[in-house]
């Protein structure tokens, strides 16, 4: 079969062989393995990297596939630094949350468009692919209405939990602060309206929700940035 994709990750396979975690436009995250890609002079090994996009030739057996052909689709975004790092933090993040062979395309033009804006808007590009993708999987709450089906109010306090809809606040409980939002952010979520105050909360809740769905996985780009503001 034919598609386009991006490697979201790839590992050493035998001798001279590597197993890849493709993200592919009609059939979702898939497992490939390319046989002698390490050879020298091999021209696959080359376009084998994250954020090209490729046109691919693959068979699928089961669950495990093997890459028959592939081909550059298109330019790689420039990615250094701070952007670099957030591309290898959405690539995590597709590998963590998505389900083998489930077609999403509109997951996929996201993370291609994604790309794109990360290396001019990083902190407005991450919070658009957290929030669209977390949506796309049926994780996220309505954000124009509360658990009542009322409106959400812009100068209300809403408490926010993964499972519910969100639950007007009278009493301000400080033990679940990290979990209460403004009616105004969660407004800004719904609209595409964005300001400093509401990507602090996007940030926040993002985390929250993927934290819940990964069960706390530990995110190795995450380190990675650290460590690199460390060393700078």
């Amino acid at each position: 079969m034919s598609d386009i994709a991006f490697v979201l990750h790839r590992y050493p396979y035998q001798e001279t062989s590597l197993l890849l975690k493709v993200l592919t436009r009609e059939q979702g995250l898939v497992t490939l393995i390319i046989k002698g890609a390490k050879k020298k002079h091999s021209d696959s090994y080359s376009l084998l990297q994250c954020f090209q996009p490729l046109k691919i030739e693959y068979t699928l057996k089961g669950d495990l596939g093997t890459l028959k052909q592939v081909e550059r689709h298109g330019v790689a975004p420039v990615l250094v630094n701070e952007s670099l790092y957030s591309g290898f933090y959405l690539n995590e993040l597709l590998l963590f949350l998505l389900h083998p062979h489930d077609p999403l395309p509109a997951i996929f033009d996201l993370y291609a468009h994604t790309l794109e804006q990360l290396d001019t808007h990083v902190e407005f590009s991450l919070r658009l692919f957290e929030l669209r993708l977390l949506s796309h999987l049926g994780f996220l709450p309505d954000f124009r209405y509360d658990a009542t089906g009322a409106l959400i109010q812009t100068q209300a306090h809403y408490l926010i939990m993964p499972g519910h809809e969100p639950q007007l606040l009278t009493d301000m409980n400080q033990g679940l602060t990290a979990y209460i939002f403004a009616g105004a952010d969660l407004q800004s979520f719904a609209q595409g309206d964005w300001n400093v105050d509401s990507l602090k909360a996007a940030k926040r809740l993002c985390r929250i929700f993927i934290d819940q769905h990964t069960r706390g996985k530990l995110f190795k780009s995450r380190e990675l940035f650290v460590a690199s503001k460390k060393l700078s």
